[in-house]
């Protein structure tokens, strides 16, 4: 199955972070979040990088969600932690390679993706799980001016990131003074 019948089985549409997704399904629980406002308990997503959009941009969730692999190529994941650190993770089938069939990235983490290899019919499937389930609003896209605000010391750190962040973005779309709240203490982002 090439990855176009696979965008049509899982009805998965364009994501503004780059690649496919659907969202098939959400908790009937609902919680209140840290902030107050009424969420689904937890949600599920299908995210597929392709060879005609082969990158998940740099961007920021406030939940913590879980990355598990289903098929395709290997998915290669940058991570920025909380303390500004770079990882490096691979998210594929071999794991005598070091692969992980599953990866738990955290709520406050700047993080991009993109596929291992490139040919023109290649493609990368998993599924997200995502505590508290997801909201539009919860996710950020990260912009090169914040990646240089918060990285202007470490030049190569920056310059590395640059290539994964989304071009068309001239103006940041992280709200001023963000910030993701994380077992009760603040986590840093870009002022």
């Amino acid at each position: 199955m090439d990855f176009q019948e696979i965008i049509s089985k899982l009805e998965l549409q364009p994501h503004e972070e780059g690649g496919y997704y659907s969202l098939p399904e959400r908790s009937n629980i609902e919680i209140l979040s840290r902030e107050g406002n009424i969420r689904k308990e937890w949600s599920t997503i299908y995210y597929m990088l392709t060879a005609d959009s082969p990158i998940n941009f740099l961007n920021a969730n406030a939940s913590d969600i879980v990355h598990i692999y289903h098929s395709g190529l290997p998915l290669k994941y940058l991570l920025v932690n909380l303390d500004g650190e770079l990882e490096c993770h691979t998210l594929g089938p071999n794991i005598k390679k070091g692969h992980k069939l599953k990866m738990i990235v955290p709520g406050g983490y700047w993080k991009s993706g993109f596929l291992e290899y490139m040919f023109s019919h290649e493609y990368s499937l998993i599924s997200e799980v995502v505590v508290p389930g997801w909201e539009r609003e919860d996710m950020v896209i990260i912009t090169e001016k914040e990646i240089a605000d918060r990285f202007s010391e470490k030049s190569s750190l920056n310059r590395l990131l640059l290539p994964y962040c989304k071009k068309q973005h001239t103006k940041s779309v992280m709200p001023n003074n963000y910030s993701f709240t994380k077992h009760n203490s603040e986590v840093f982002l870009p002022p």
